[in-house]
């Protein structure tokens, strides 16, 4: 029987750095997590790629019973390559960096903690097995289900719905199955680092160039997330020859786990910086912090609106991780505090923080430069918070009639942007009625789509031939 393996290595790795799932590995978990809810004419398995090109594959229908995403459970049962005698080191590592700083002290305690836990692994290990340090046995509930070292059919469809440009054992996996006749589903987010080799660095350019040229050539039908990735992918195979066909899925406005319109209170744990925000007016940037994100124009923008304004009482919010090629936003960061501007950057924001800091804005902005969708003006708009957004790219799909755009390059026009929102009080609130009103796409939207678009491929007429 034809089996749809997805691919989740990257969420694994991610996982095991014991990092908050963003981007695209949350896309993945988001579109599975629905689809293990819907009815399915195929089974569905997660796959692990092993470095050493070692498939594993697990259950997913777990996720089906799961009140909210377990990532520690997630992890115990599709991470099969660590040890089950000896903690693994990344995780190890974690555990350590609870007690960073310099002094003898403080190495004494790492080295004391170090050697405990590796007593711990042969004396008790079950705790390790549950904080993911050491491998399940076959006998742990997690492991259910679980398949190691698996040959996967000619009868069976690989599907990639995150990225392996980073990893070559993935898409060698994929070259091998495409190669024995078998099919392969690759969801494409964005082609920036080939379309917009200024906005990434160039190690990353050329990663991703080999990875996509590879999978140009194994692919037997393409996902893309938006209309403008998908007429991105087209002009890419045109120029190379390739007739794959590429479908549209597109993401959701959804933020998972909170009812639309929510205002969820402070969380109980939340950190200083957000408290500090707590009844306070603010604005919220949603991303990583990077060059093509376009923060810097946005802090120079935001420093002009508040001159032409003379407003004072708001904090600019940016909440997410450093990025490449930030050298620019850094430099604007400086300007701006040098003259008072109030200015934060939240690293590592919980769903709970962000739901909060998205819910209590008076606005959001996203200025970027290129998306292959654009989370953040979608989740901004599952709250009911207007969006100042890019005109750039897919942004408009998710943003559709009810963001404000601007061109991300002329500062001018965000400043004008952003002055309008801090002075329009009352038209700012009609665009939060509108959006109140508007039908928005959920996350059950995509994962039906995305169920049908793998099945569907499965389930038709094998490809005539695969091109050299």
């Amino acid at each position: 029987m034809t089996t749809i393996f997805v691919d989740l290595t990257d969420v694994m790795l991610f996982l095991r750095r014991g990092g908050t799932l963003t981007g695209i590995q949350r896309v993945e978990i988001n579109a599975l997590w629905e689809i293990m809810r819907l009815p399915r004419r195929l089974p569905f398995k997660g796959l692990v790629v092993e470095q050493s090109g070692s498939c594993h594959a697990f259950d997913l229908g777990f996720l089906a019973e799961q009140p909210q995403f377990d990532p520690e459970d997630f992890h115990r049962r599709g991470c099969q390559d660590i040890s089950d005698r000896w903690p693994n080191e990344v995780r190890l590592k974690q555990r350590l960096a609870a007690h960073p700083g310099p002094g003898t002290w403080r190495r004494i305690q790492r080295q004391l903690i170090k050697a405990a836990t590796l007593l711990q692994a042969r004396l008790n290990p079950a705790p390790l097995i549950d904080q993911g340090l050491l491998r399940a046995p076959a006998s742990h509930p997690s492991q259910q289900g679980v398949q190691r070292d698996i040959a996967l059919q000619a009868s069976d469809v690989y599907v990639c719905l995150g990225t392996a440009w980073n990893r070559e054992w993935s898409t060698d996996i994929a070259e091998r199955h495409a190669a024995s006749g078998g099919k392969v589903v690759q969801m494409i987010h964005d082609l920036v680092p080939v379309l917009r080799t200024d906005l990434h660095e160039g190690s990353v350019n050329s990663a991703f160039g080999r990875w996509l040229e590879k999978m140009a050539r194994c692919t037997t039908q393409f996902v893309c997330v938006s209309q403008n990735t998908a007429r991105d992918l087209a002009g890419y195979l045109q120029e190379r020859g390739r007739q794959t066909p590429i479908g549209v899925t597109a993401l959701a406005h959804e933020f998972k786990g909170q009812p639309r319109g929510a205002r969820p209170p402070l969380p109980a744990n939340a950190r200083p910086a957000l408290r500090q925000l707590d009844g306070q007016p603010f604005v919220i940037c949603v991303g990583s912090v990077e060059g093509r994100k376009n923060g810097a124009r946005l802090i120079d923008a935001w420093v002009a609106a508040l001159d032409q304004t003379g407003r004072r009482d708001v904090t600019l919010v940016f909440s997410g991780r450093p990025g490449w090629l930030a050298e620019a936003f850094s430099a604007a960061l400086a300007r701006a505090t040098e003259r008072g501007v109030r200015i934060l950057v939240i690293e590592g924001c919980s769903d709970d923080d962000l739901a909060w800091l998205y819910s209590h804005a008076l606005f959001s902005a996203y200025p970027s430069l290129y998306e292959g969708w654009g989370l953040p003006v979608g989740e901004s708009l599952w709250f009911g918070t207007p969006c100042l957004a890019s005109n750039a790219t897919s942004i408009p799909e998710v943003g559709r009639d009810l963001a404000r755009y601007y061109a991300p390059l002329d500062l001018a026009a965000m400043t004008a942007s952003l002055v309008w929102a801090l002075t329009q009080t009352a038209e700012l609130e009609a665009n939060r009625q509108a959006i109140g009103q508007a039908p928005l796409r959920a996350w059950r939207d995509h994962g039906r789509d995305l169920l049908q678009a793998c099945e569907d491929h499965a389930l038709g007429a094998a490809p005539a031939s695969q091109a050299a």
